[in-house]
Formats: C-alpha cells, structure tokens, sequence
C-alpha cells in the first residue's frame, strides 16, 4: 500500500512536532537533552524506546550527529561529543559574563552619563560584535543596537581585542584583513596599527576619535 505524504513526512522528522517547529529539529533537541541525562551513553534501542521513535529516524540523526562532532560512539552506545560540550561551554561563558558584567556595566553608564557595553571579537568574521549595552539616559547619547559589529582595526575596543590575540593570528589578520578607511583619520597602514596594537597590549587601553 503506497505510503502517505503525511506518513513519509512523519519518517523522515519532516512533519511539524506539536510545538509547531520541524520534527526534526525537536528529535534532535531531545535527543541531545536525553543524552546528557546519560554520561554512560545509549544504544540505538533503548533510544528509540525513550524517544518514541522510529529506528530510521533517530540512526539518521544519530550518524549526522556523530560526523559533525556533536556526538560520538562507543561500542553500541552513542554520548555527547567534544562540539556539544564546546558549544555548553560557549553558552555557559557567554551567559556567565553578562551576568558578572552588567552591574559594572550599569555602574560605569551612571557614573559618567556616557553609553557603556562590551565588545566581543568574532574571529570568524574578523570583526566586533557589542552585546550587552548599557545606554545613555541623556538626550544627546551614543546610541547602538545590540548586536552591531565594527571592524577590529577602526576601533579602539577592536585594538585592545587584537592585542591580546595569539601573535600568529594577530599577524595573519593585519595581512588578510581589509584595512579601508572609515574616516579621514582611520590609521590603515599595517606597521602603524601593529605599533598602536603593541601600545594597547602595554597599557590596556586604546582610544580612537573621529575628529
């Protein structure tokens, strides 16, 4: 008997869960909260038995999974892997971080009146990103939204975070990066920022003024 449209989507995780988003990704969710739940590991049936699930659906996820790190097996029994622990531990030191910043954040925009935020390096894209900010209440401020990125040469919280990169790639990136003036004033001359990188790493402070 031919199978239904809305069979094969079931099979294959495609049909929405009962939260609405892609059964799929609710599986695979699951799955990962499962696992965690159990350091030792599980075979691929006691899985299925917790999840419910078809032994097609969840062995596909489970090898896709294992390729890309985010699990891994042993003998019968899969666990997390390295890139589920490395992606906790990312949450967990970003999320930590905001919690221990945002008191010296709202402190240090209260007592100079001034907008106040962090500024985190995104080697990926060789840029800043701000997140969290803490805004001005004057009425003339500097106002940005979260989540706005800079390039890490033009500004001064860029250069500090340069300074303190690993040398090789700092170097790599004043090779590689695209050092286009954003003003007149913008230093885009590799040796000239290197020595204004050094002062930063020296002193723990850079400036930069678009006068």
């Amino acid at each position: 008997m031919p199978m239904s449209t809305a069979s094969r989507r079931e099979r294959t995780g495609v049909a929405p869960g009962a939260d609405g988003s892609p059964m799929a990704v609710t599986r695979v969710l699951r799955l990962l909260r499962i696992l965690a739940d159990h350091p030792a590991g599980l075979a691929l049936t006691p899985l299925c038995m917790v999840m419910n699930a078809p032994k097609t659906s969840v062995l596909s996820l489970l090898r896709g999974l294992t390729v890309h790190g985010y699990l891994q097996r042993s003998n019968e029994a899969y666990g997390l892997g390295p890139e589920s622990f490395a992606l906790g531990a990312s949450l967990v030191s970003a999320r930590s971080l905001d919690v221990v910043a945002l008191p010296f954040l709202r402190e240090a925009a209260e007592r100079s009146g001034e907008t106040a935020l962090i500024a985190r390096i995104d080697r990926a894209a060789d840029r800043l990103v701000y997140n969290p900010i803490i805004e001005s209440t004057r009425a003339i401020r500097y106002a940005v939204p979260v989540g706005t990125t800079r390039p890490l040469f033009a500004s001064s919280a860029g250069r500090v975070l340069l300074a303190f990169q690993d040398e090789a790639w700092r170097r790599d990136y004043l090779r590689r990066a695209d050092l286009r003036a954003m003003t007149e004033h913008s230093v885009t001359d590799p040796a000239q920022l290197a020595r204004l990188i050094e002062a930063a790493r020296l002193s723990g402070l850079a400036v930069t003024s678009a006068k």
